[in-house]
C-alpha cells in the first residue's frame, strides 16, 4: 500500500475517533424522546391454561424440582396481587 491510501485511512480513523461518544453517553435523539415501560406481568391473565406449573419450572433454579416447589407452596402470583408484598415462598 502506498503512502496516499495509508494517509487516507488514517484521516478517516481520526475523524471517526473525533466523533465517537463515550459508551455511557446517550445519543442526541434521546434528549427529546418519550420513554415508556411496559410490565406485561401486570396485565390480566387472559389464558390460565398456559400458567407455569411446578413441573414446568423444574431446573429453572438450581437444585429445585417440582416437589420442592410444591412443598414450599409455590403458585403463580395472581395478577391482582400487591406486587410490593413479600411472597411467602
Amino acid at each position: 500500500m502506498t503512502l496516499a491510501p495509508r494517509l487516507a485511512l488514517l484521516a478517516v480513523a481520526a475523524a471517526t475517533a473525533a466523533h465517537a461518544q463515550s459508551p455511557d453517553a446517550a445519543p442526541a435523539w434521546a434528549a427529546d424522546a418519550v420513554w415508556y415501560q411496559v410490565f406485561p406481568e401486570r396485565f390480566a391473565n387472559g389464558d390460565a391454561s398456559n400458567d407455569p406449573t411446578p413441573e414446568s419450572l423444574t431446573g429453572a433454579w438450581p437444585h429445585v424440582g417440582a416437589a420442592a416447589l410444591r412443598a414450599a407452596g409455590w403458585a403463580p402470583t395472581p395478577w391482582t396481587h400487591d406486587w410490593t408484598a413479600q411472597e411467602p415462598w
